[in-house]
C-alpha cells in the first residue's frame, strides 16, 4: 500500500488500491462525519481506508428495530499510516448520524 502523500489524500484510495466508487463514497462519508480526524493513539492525520463486512449469528446481539438485517454489518476501517491503529465504524450508523460527529469529551 502506498503511503498517503498529503493531508487531502488521507482518506482517498491511493494508486495501489482499486479505484472504486464505493471506497470514494466511504471516504467522503468519513470526512463529513469526522472533519478533523486524527489517530486516537498517535495523533497522525493520515489513514488507509478498508471496507469490510461481517455477519453475527442470530441471537448473539440485541439491537433496536431492524437496522441490521440478519446480523449483517458493513464496516469502514481506518488504519493509521504511522502506528497501525485500527478504528472501525459501522456504515449504516455512520450514514444516519448527525454530522459532523464531535466528541464531547
Amino acid at each position: 500500500m502506498a503511503e498517503p502523500t498529503s493531508p487531502t489524500d488521507d482518506l482517498r484510495p491511493t494508486s495501489n488500491l482499486v479505484e472504486d466508487e464505493r471506497l470514494n463514497e466511504l471516504a467522503k462519508l468519513v470526512n463529513e462525519a469526522f472533519p478533523n480526524l486524527s489517530c486516537l493513539r498517535c495523533s497522525n492525520e493520515r489513514f488507509y481506508l478498508v471496507e469490510s463486512r461481517s455477519v453475527v449469528p442470530h441471537g448473539s446481539f440485541q439491537l433496536p428495530g431492524d437496522a441490521f438485517p440478519r446480523g449483517h454489518f458493513h464496516h469502514v476501517e481506518l488504519i493509521c499510516s504511522r502506528c497501525g491503529y485500527v478504528e472501525r465504524h459501522e456504515v449504516t450508523v455512520l450514514k444516519n448520524a448527525t454530522k459532523p460527529i464531535i466528541s464531547k469529551g
